[in-house]
């Protein structure tokens, strides 16, 4: 090499001249395997977030709305049959799940009142006749 270009400054090179060419080939099938890795990685984490969401989701929503309304629908059931010991629904809070139930407390209280007093004995005045 330094008989065909010298000892100077990259051995005699000039500017635009090609010396020589290297090709270089790197193997994809780890780069690949890596890639497939990461991705079914942040699949699953993805698919247990959600699922951890969705069971979130529906835990809470069992217990704001769907467990108040069966609870209110059991005893407007019991209050419809003629039931006089049931329980009044226990409302706490500002949704509108407890407004829904202070107003069937409530209805239900006017409907003791007017029940009751229908079932008061009335006193009958007695009509005169005059001839």
């Amino acid at each position: 090499m330094i008989a065909s270009y010298g000892s100077a400054n990259g051995f005699g090179w000039q500017l635009n001249e090609v010396i020589g060419a290297q090709v270089v080939s790197v193997p994809m099938d780890v780069s690949i395997a890596q890639a497939n890795r990461a991705f079914a990685t942040f699949m699953a984490t993805l698919i247990r977030v959600f699922l951890a969401i969705v069971i979130a989701l529906n835990v809470i929503l069992r217990r704001i709305v769907i467990n108040p309304v069966t609870r209110m629908a059991e005893i407007a059931n019991n209050v419809s049959k003629g039931g006089p010991d049931t329980l009044e629904f226990d409302a706490t809070g500002n949704d509108e799940i407890a407004v829904l139930a202070q107003s069937f407390t409530r209805m239900r209280r006017s409907l003791d009142k007017a029940i009751g007093m229908l079932r008061k004995p009335r006193t009958v005045m007695p009509i005169t006749v005059k001839s």
